[in-house]
Parts: structure tokens; C-alpha cells; sequence
């Protein structure tokens, strides 16, 4: 058995549950108000006031004003429903009559990063398709129409993230990243909302970190635009290029997901 294989096995047992440790008495906050106030239709705003007790103080029962109190606030979002995800982010994957490998990512002017002071600078945000879930839609189900309403694509779930949080110091907003299937490498029609303009561009799939790093947004006189990337788009971008520069490192993955598939 070479050594790879090995290492495969003895680390077959473990995942995040197994190393990491349980949260201590202490650090599990309690809640002592949470004030909501109604923001629009999508959103609301979240003032919560909450304590850390020791752990004494967890067995005996804190009373209120004993130890400090702590403040948060937060944006909410009111979109995630029974699912427990707001949004989700869709990966094409596309692969083309002679087996090469291709992604599709979008580019698009966003509002609240191009207005982060009174100045506005335009912000463009590089990523792949996304969106938020429409009522008593499923992650998946929105990942498909979100593909295709940006790109025009069709295709078939082939994996799916657990849930993620996108800005947990901001938000409680939730999303789920998942890799779709083209059945086509023809693109479709589009349709964009009233409030939204995409453009998109079809990228090898090898050459994705390298395109994503030296993309810079243009306007249509040849100005320079801000750039941003996605989470989603640099997570992807970056796995492809770690295991793309280490063999070694591709080769336990590869066997440590065939050991888990037995």
C-alpha cells in the first residue's frame, strides 16, 4: 500500500465534529432581549443584548445586571423559509466535445459595495450565478433557475455545500454553493431583473484562478471600475488552484473520496 493510501485510511474517521472541541460552559451566550425593527420587505434590523456567563453562573441561574452586557446588531434577511438558506450560488460546469472542461462566471455592478460612503464608487462583483430562493423554493430548485435566467443554461445538480454563513459579523443571512451539470455549452435566453445587469463569460476551468486574479471591471469608455470577487467564485479558484499545483495533495483527496464512497 504506497504511503498515500495509507494516510488515506488513518485519516478516513475524521471531519470537523472530531477536531475541533466542544464549546466550554461559558461560551454560550444568553440572550437577554433582541429588539426587531421591520427595514422593507427583504430585510430587517436585529439589536440583540446578550451576556457571557461563567461557568457558576450557567449552574446557579445569572440574574440580569450581574455580569457585562454586550450589544449587536445585525441586518436580517426574511427570505430563507423552512430551508434555513436565503440564497444559493450555482458552479456550471460544462464539458465540451472534445471532454476539455469550462465555467460560466458573471460580472456585475452591485449598489450596496459601490455606496459604502457619500461618494459612490462603482463596484463591480465578479462570481458565479446567484440569487436569492423565491417562496417554498428549494436551494436546489433556485439554483437551477438562477442558471438559467443568467446564463441561459440548463443543467443537473451535481453536488451541494452545507449551509454557509456569508458574513456572520454582519448578517444571519445564509447560502448554499452548489455545482451544476451543463447539458449544453450553447447558452440560452436570459432574464434579469429590473434592478439588476449581468454580462457573463465562459472560462476553462484550468485557467480559472489565473482569469479570475487578473480580471479588472471597464466601463464602456474604457475606465477602470472597481473589482470585487465573490466568495463562492474564490473558494472554487482557489481549491482548483491548491490541488492543481499539488499532485501529491490531489491524489490523497482523490483516494480518501473513493474510501469514503465504499
Amino acid at each position: 500500500m504506497s504511503n498515500i493510501s495509507q494516510e488515506a485510511d488513518q485519516l478516513s474517521g475524521f471531519d470537523v465534529q472530531t477536531c475541533l472541541p466542544n464549546f466550554a460552559e461559558g461560551d454560550i451566550p444568553i440572550f437577554k432581549e433582541i429588539e426587531i425593527t421591520k427595514n422593507d420587505p427583504w430585510t430587517h434590523l436585529s439589536d440583540a443584548t446578550y451576556i457571557f456567563p461563567s461557568p457558576k453562573d450557567v449552574k446557579t441561574g445569572p440574574e440580569q445586571g450581574d455580569m457585562k452586557q454586550h450589544r449587536w446588531k445585525a441586518i436580517q434577511r426574511v427570505t430563507q423559509g423552512n430551508t434555513g438558506v436565503d440564497s444559493v450560488a450555482v458552479a456550471p460546469i460544462i464539458i465540451d466535445e472534445h471532454g476539455n472542461l469550462w465555467t460560466i462566471v458573471t460580472a456585475q455592478i452591485r449598489i450596496p459595495p459601490s455606496t459604502t460612503g457619500i461618494v459612490p464608487q462603482i463596484t463591480s462583483v465578479v462570481d458565479f450565478p446567484a440569487g436569492l430562493l423565491d417562496k417554498n423554493e428549494t436551494p436546489e430548485e433556485a439554483a437551477i433557475r438562477e442558471l438559467r435566467e443568467e446564463t441561459g443554461l440548463t443543467g443537473k445538480i451535481d453536488w451541494k455545500s452545507p449551509i454557509l454563513a456569508t458574513d456572520a459579523g454582519m448578517t444571519g443571512a445564509t447560502a448554499q454553493l452548489v455545482t451544476a451539470i451543463c447539458e449544453s455549452s450553447v447558452s440560452g435566453t436570459t432574464h434579469f431583473d429590473d434592478d439588476e445587469k449581468l454580462i457573463s463569460g465562459k472560462i476553462p476551468l484550468c485557467k480559472l484562478p489565473e482569469s479570475v486574479e487578473k480580471y479588472r471591471s471597464r466601463g464602456p469608455d474604457d475606465s477602470e471600475i472597481r473589482t470585487l470577487m465573490g466568495p463562492s467564485l474564490a473558494s472554487f479558484a482557489m481549491a482548483i488552484r491548491l490541488l492543481s499545483n499539488n499532485p501529491v495533495l490531489l491524489s490523497s483527496v482523490l483516494i480518501g473520496s473513493n474510501k469514503n464512497k465504499e
